[in-house]
């Protein structure tokens, strides 16, 4: 049968006698939600069409390799919950009677189980997503082949057919006499041959199909009838960023190095805390602000680590005197000290290394797939083109059939000419159809590459193919939406509680945020920005079902989603109308911020969740095990939950579930103490069930003095260590009782912080034996009092030199209001002394929160270190060795100068929030004595401040050396001659920042009333990336939260690709990129203070 020219226009193409005519066109592809089973009809022998859409559903719905991942799916959501249940019974475990030590390796495992299975269905749930869409396009591509063999079978027929009439008219031209013999052979020959191809095309048709079949599971043995309608995809060059970040987001084994970094970063944050719980906050700090600048320098790392270890050796030397001197090893755990550490003594170190190798892994997973997805781009551009170019071929050959046919109709050409257009038409018209064809399966394998993203342009109709682009043009990246603020979780008290702190970007000016949980409730309340949002750990134990709203006053700014792990960033959109930020109400369950119903009881102890401490805490856990009762919670005073039973905080919503508490249960539990406040805390026992306590306690201590004797006797140190440390805690525990029963609550706190502490037990020994003298505890000569030992030595009991950070603060507020009464009443003498006492509190609140002193003799150790070690390398003869440990005792130098900077600008901040408290107060009435004891305060302030700021010029002068700063004195002479004296430079030390150690190499200087940085200098102190294009004089900075771009000389600049009007235009001088202070500094997210009186600039962020 012939195929005519008009049957091809009109988009119809016999198949075969059964089955009747094909329609011609292109592909259309949905875009993958769901395999819709239900929809697809049964396999039937009896098919006889089948769309390109059913193909790809009853594809979505055969596949073993779908199913396989949805198994998947339901098995890693299983090990999930079980992970969670692992983790939880370990933890009831550790809290147990019976329960043993464990060292970092055991916690990290445990602490690593549920952080892994999330991975795990993280990645498995992409997998999921990705399998489907690869199933689909294998359905689609495997329709396209069976279509292009059937049209390959017809052609193939269509000329068997041609060959056999052929052969007929050949013979009855021989018979005759039209013919001759030997053209009849030539034509049984043609025939022969175009049998032969009808009969392998025939063959690769049905192979097509049974493949096909094989695909969807249904049987094509015969040929069906096969649709699909015409598409187009935007394959414009403009498109292509958001391709590459579709492909960035779905590709599958990037998301499994994006989760194994995130692994990564769990399991250092994990180890990190872990470290710090163990060692102390303060040492870690030296390491946290490593971790915090990026890029860490490991030479550095491991000097101050082994320098930490080291410490953490001294702390275990030495003698405790209990009757005869007893080395301090004796009294540490199975894993306390170094011991601790176990097989994993550089677990810290690797987890670094791990974290950073993770790091560098998923950058070269990113850029592989950046590249896979051009090329995959250039080769649909280039099906594209050749698409484009069939249908101008088809075009023209449509024209050239119009002309031929005009001429023919008027006599103007031979039949020939008009067979000879439509043969050229009907091969242009086959060509478009290969070139459809090529062209479907390379944006197919596009949108496979891009995760779905290409078929969300999919639109109906023929190829617009004029004035397509070439796609040459260099690819742009696509703008990087800027992050709104950083996120951290850390546990607070125990595994009871933990903490969630947001700290936005500076340049959002935002004052509060509020946390929003799973279901849309609010958890904590409103909160300051920066400050910590305190709740159950485990409402807080999934933040990526979390949100955060952050607030200007009482504007709402907008609201982010937070990701997994224990940290990230978070970038803000505008709030939906419906957010429950814009109305915070009730508190999510077990918020500790804002819920002041909340308690919980744990062992026999009752607790005001709000009045929870780590030293509370501590003693009430040590109930726990002598108990046998576990904790529960109540939101409100009334609903009671076993924590113990809980691994989901919907379960906190559900008063009939399994995990709440029945009246008699609750009945049944023994409660011995209730803790309502800081110092609110009293006895639940009747007055004879508490003497009764006293006297078996009492008991207990003469017995534990009679073993002391008996250890003393036969000498066994390693007994009388473990006695001794059972009757400090024994003491304690009979002193807080007393102190209930006489109703004094401040001295029953102060007992009940040292049960449950060894730490605090083995501080009150080093206290004791050194007679409520001053200085530390044993040394290493027994009796002494000198040396390292641990303890801190006799101090004024509620002193600032015995307080915590939480204790500091609270007596910086109540020396405070000492200060305002002393104003108010014009007392000069008593406000002065208050100020004073003040400032002290703050600045030592201040220390232990920064760990200043820690940190720095973690560093100092390190240098000493180094120092003795290059002095060996250097008499060795070893240049290169030496000249590394110098490098590296260099950085640990100029980590010290820093450390100390902050230090300085720890007491600079607390002058001035004091200043800033003071001002804030109603003024007093002009004349009158406290106006002018006001005054007198505030400019007492001010010379403090001065003086605070005098200290840190010359601490950052120090940080350059006499030959930078000869080149730096020359630099600003040069500024001065290029600007013909209009620039007035400032020195470089009066660019002072403790959130980076900033050093510029070229001084910043004041032109025409702006203040101009070295671009490069500072945006590298902080972190950013800085690329220059020579030829256009552009400066480009990269950082986390965006992109920079301006040129010289231009007032217009680019932030984030958003056009910014400058203030002054970049200078380039002295060979140096110079912008405006106020545009680098909220461009990067960082709070500018000037001071005049000094002409100094601070850089926070």
């Amino acid at each position: 049968m012939n195929i005519s020219s008009k049957e091809l226009r009109r988009g119809s193409l016999p198949l075969d006698r059964s089955a009747g005519r094909l329609k011609l066109g292109f592909i259309t592809l949905l875009v993958f939600a769901a395999p819709l089973a239900a929809a697809v009809p049964a396999a039937g022998a009896d098919l006889k069409t089948l769309s390109l859409q059913e193909a790809a559903s009853r594809a979505l719905a055969n596949s073993p390799e779908l199913r396989d991942a949805r198994t998947g799916i339901r098995q890693k959501q299983s090990e999930l919950e079980q992970a969670r249940y692992a983790r939880k019974s370990e933890e009831e475990k550790a809290a147990g009677p019976f329960a043993k030590p464990r060292n970092l390796s055991q916690q990290l495992q445990t602490g690593m189980k549920v952080p892994e299975a999330q991975m795990q269905l993280t990645v498995a749930l992409e997998q999921a997503r990705q399998t489907s869409i690869q199933v689909k396009n294998d359905a689609e591509q495997s329709y396209l082949t069976a279509f292009q063999a059937m049209l390959a079978e017809q052609a193939a027929r269509n000329k068997r057919d041609e060959a056999l009439r052929e052969a007929d008219a050949t013979g009855q031209k021989l018979k005759y006499g039209l013919a001759k013999q030997a053209d009849k052979e030539k034509a049984a020959q043609a025939l022969e041959r175009a049998s032969s191809a009808y009969k392998q095309a025939q063959l690769a048709a049905k192979g097509a199909r049974l493949a096909l079949g094989g695909k969807i599971g249904t049987s094509l043995e015969q040929p069906v009838a096969m649709t699909f309608d015409p598409v187009y995809a935007d394959l414009s060059e403009r498109a292509l960023p958001g391709y590459i970040s579709g492909a960035l987001a779905a590709n599958t084994a990037l998301i499994r190095d994006v989760e194994s970094r995130r692994l990564a970063d769990e399991k250092l944050n994990a180890t990190r805390q872990l470290y710090a719980s163990k060692f102390g906050a303060g040492r870690m700090k030296a390491f946290d602000r490593m971790y915090d600048a990026g890029n860490i320098d490991m030479d550095l790392f491991t000097a101050s680590y082994e320098s930490l270890l080291e410490q953490v050796r001294q702390d275990w030397e030495g003698y405790y005197w209990i009757i005869f001197p007893i080395p301090k090893k004796l009294f540490q755990g199975e894993f306390d000290g170094l011991r601790y550490l176990d097989d994993l003594r550089n677990g810290l170190p690797l987890a670094t290394m791990e974290q950073g190798k993770a790091a560098l892994k998923e950058k070269e997973s990113r850029e592989a797939v950046i590249a896979a997805v051009r090329q995959t781009y250039l080769d649909a551009k280039t099906a594209e083109e050749a698409y484009a170019q069939a249908l101008r071929a088809r075009e023209a050959a449509f024209g050239a059939l119009g002309k031929a046919e005009s001429k023919r109709k008027l006599g103007l050409s031979p039949p020939e000419e008009l067979e000879q257009a439509e043969e050229a038409y009907e091969s242009a018209d086959s060509q478009v159809l290969s070139a459809q064809i090529a062209y479907m399966g390379a944006i197919g394998k596009l949108n496979v590459d891009t995760g779905g993203a290409l078929e969300r342009t999919y639109k109906p109709g023929l190829l617009p193919y004029k004035g397509i682009d070439d796609g040459l043009s260099p690819v742009q990246p696509a703008p990087v939406q800027p992050a709104s603020g950083k996120w951290t979780l850390r546990p607070a008290i125990g595994e009871l509680l933990s903490e969630f702190t947001a700290v936005p970007d500076k340049r959002l000016k935002a004052t509060d945020y509020v946390l929003i949980g799973e279901g849309g409730r609010i958890v904590g309340g409103k909160t300051k920005a920066g400050k910590p949002v305190r709740a159950l750990t485990v409402v807080l134990a999934k933040p990526e079902q979390m949100r955060i709203a952050l607030y200007r006053g009482d504007e709402l700014i907008g609201e982010a989603p937070l990701g997994g792990g224990t940290s990230g960033s978070f970038t803000i959109a505008p709030a939906q109308p419906d957010s429950p930020a814009a109305s915070i109400g009730d508190s999510a369950p077990g918020a500790a911020a804002g819920t002041s119903g909340a308690e919980v009881i744990i062992g026999t102890t009752k607790v005001k969740l709000e009045a929870l401490s780590e030293a509370v805490y501590d003693a009430a856990a040590a109930t726990v095990k002598t108990s046998g009762q576990g904790i529960v919670y109540s939101p409100d005073g009334k609903t009671w939950f076993s924590l113990d039973r809980i691994t989901d905080a919907s379960a906190l919503n559900d008063p009939q579930g399994a995990a709440a508490l029945s009246s008699e249960q609750l009945q049944a539990l023994k409660i011995t103490i209730d803790v309502q406040g800081k110092d609110a805390v009293r006895s639940l026992l009747s007055p004879t069930e508490l003497d009764g306590e006293i006297a078996r306690l009492t008991a207990e201590l003469e017995k534990l003095e009679a073993d002391k004797k008996a250890a003393v006797d036969a000498g066994k140190g390693d007994l009388l260590a473990a006695i001794a440390i059972r009757a400090e805690e024994a003491k304690a525990q009979k002193a807080m009782l007393e102190a209930l029963k006489a109703g004094d609550s401040k001295a029953a706190m102060k007992q009940m912080a040292l049960v449950g502490s060894p730490e605090a037990l083995l501080a009150g020994l080093a206290e004791a034996q050194n007679g409520g003298s001053s200085g530390s505890g044993a040394g290493e000569t027994p009796g002494t009092g000198q040396g390292s030992g641990a303890g801190t030595g006799a101090a004024e009991p509620g002193s600032a030199e015995t307080l915590g950070e939480d204790e500091l603060e609270a007596l910086a507020g109540s020396r405070q209001e000492e200060l305002l009464r002393a104003v108010l009443s014009g007392d000069a003498a008593t406000a002065i002394k208050a100020l004073d006492a003040l400032l002290d509190a703050k600045g030592k609140a201040a220390e232990a929160s920064g760990g200043f002193a820690d940190g720095l003799a973690v560093l100092a150790e390190a240098a000493r270190t180094l120092n003795a070690d290059r002095a060996k390398a250097e008499q060795a003869g070893d240049k290169a060795k030496a000249e590394a440990l110098a490098a590296t005792l260099s950085a640990v130098q100029t980590s010290q100068a820093q450390l100390e900077k902050e230090r300085l600008f720890a007491g600079l901040e607390a002058v001035r929030e004091v200043a800033a408290q003071l001002a804030a107060q109603p003024p007093p009435e002009p004349g009158t004595a406290a106006a002018v004891l006001r005054e007198q305060l505030a400019a007492r302030l001010d010379e403090q401040e001065a003086a605070s700021l005098v200290r840190l010029i010359a601490k950052q002068k120090d940080m350059y050396g006499e030959q930078q700063t000869a080149e730096l004195e020359r630099l600003a002479e040069q500024i001065t001659a290029e600007t013909k004296g209009e620039a007035a430079p400032l020195p470089p030390e009066h660019l002072l920042s403790p959130s980076a150690p900033l050093k510029t190499d070229i001084p910043p200087y004041i032109r025409a009333g702006n203040t101009f940085i070295p671009l490069r200098a500072v945006s590298e102190s902080f972190g950013a990336a800085v690329d220059w294009a020579e030829d256009t004089r552009t400066a480009t900075v990269s950082t986390s939260y965006g992109t920079i771009q301006c040129t010289i000389g231009s007032g217009i600049a680019y932030v984030n690709g958003e056009l910014v009007q400058l203030e002054a235009a970049p200078e380039l001088t002295a060979g140096r990129t110079f912008v405006p202070l106020r545009f680098l500094a909220e461009s990067l997210g960082i709070e500018v203070v000037w001071n005049g009186e000094t002409s100094t600039i601070e850089l926070y962020r």
